[in-house]
């Protein structure tokens, strides 16, 4: 095995098996005269969809005990709680959280708990303003199988420090995270695989940082769209075997990037991609480390 071999096959090594403590949620804020706030979190365990929306709350940790929950089991117009509410799109109702400060969704067990939806125009969670919001071992989705979906995983928008950790995003999702107008999304030792239309679409949002992620297995058009974004960047992750359609017309580029700060890649892999292009732009990306192996850029490296 080469160095280069040996290097991925760490890293893929630890997605899956290295718990991260490095980011920490933001601590209490300070009150006006110095002191600070003392916020009792509540620790909830549930082994059901209903125990897992009654619990939804600020400062609450749920942990998620079982091997899945099917969230689509008690979507409806009329399930609403203070925290949450199912909201209709064309084939049925996504579940929304919105409002919440300081909340843990914890999968137990030592493989990611399932949580998936089936309505195929709604995303598995959305989010709105919430602030200080971690998913931590989850394995989430719209099934079992890859397919076409008009939904994503994770839509969050409207939120600030949210953390994402050691938790797979996968299709038949159109993509694995969406964002507007957020603040400080970190993602850590995650996987986004087999999404059908994209990886990710980040769009208004700064301070975004993805690090010892794996990005497996997607498509087919713009795979990394970052719109009007400052201050993202990729840290030893790994970007392989995604693909876009490819035709006289197409225009398609693994990292799609408009009006926004340099997107910074450090120790990165990029391999055995098929695109029409690596990016849209070619003074966008910054690489530092970055080995870029074995891919198709069709129409190109870089378009402009």
């Amino acid at each position: 095995m080469n160095t280069s071999s040996l290097i991925k096959s760490l890293l893929l090594f630890a997605v899956f098996f290295i718990y991260s403590n490095s980011y920490a949620q933001v601590p209490p804020k300070k009150e006006q005269n110095g002191g600070v706030q003392n916020v009792k979190t509540k620790v909830v365990t549930v082994t059901t969809v209903e125990g897992f929306l009654n619990s939804i709350a600020s400062n609450t940790t749920i942990k998620l005990k079982g091997h899945s929950f099917f969230i689509s089991d008690l979507a409806s117009a009329n399930k609403v709680g203070k925290y949450y509410s199912f909201v209709e799109v064309y084939d049925g109702y996504e579940l929304l959280i919105s409002d919440v400060k300081n909340l843990k969704i914890v999968g137990t067990g030592n493989t990611p708990v399932r949580m998936y939806a089936r309505p195929d125009y709604g995303n598995v969670i959305s989010f709105n303003n919430c602030e200080n919001v971690t998913i931590e071992n989850v394995d989430a989705g719209h099934g079992a199988s890859k397919g076409s979906c008009v939904g994503g995983v994770f839509k969050i928008e409207n939120s600030k420090d949210f953390y994402i950790k050691n938790t797979i995003m996968y299709g038949s999702g159109i993509e694995g995270i969406t964002t507007n107008n957020v603040s400080n999304l970190v993602c850590v030792n995650s996987f986004i695989r087999s999404c059908t239309y994209s990886i990710m679409t980040l769009n208004g949002s700064n301070d975004i940082s993805f690090e010892n992620c794996v990005f497996e297995d997607n498509g087919v058009y713009d795979l990394v769209n970052i719109q009007s974004c400052s201050r993202v960047n990729f840290k030893n992750c790994s970007f392989e075997k995604n693909r876009t359609e490819n035709s006289n017309y197409s225009d398609y580029s693994l990292f799609k990037v408009n009006q926004s700060n340099a997107i910074t890649l450090q120790h990165c892999f990029i391999e055995a991609n098929a695109t029409d292009y690596l990016c849209n732009d070619s003074k966008i990306l910054q690489f530092q480390k970055v080995e870029v192996n074995h891919n198709e850029f069709t129409k190109g490296k870089y378009k402009d």
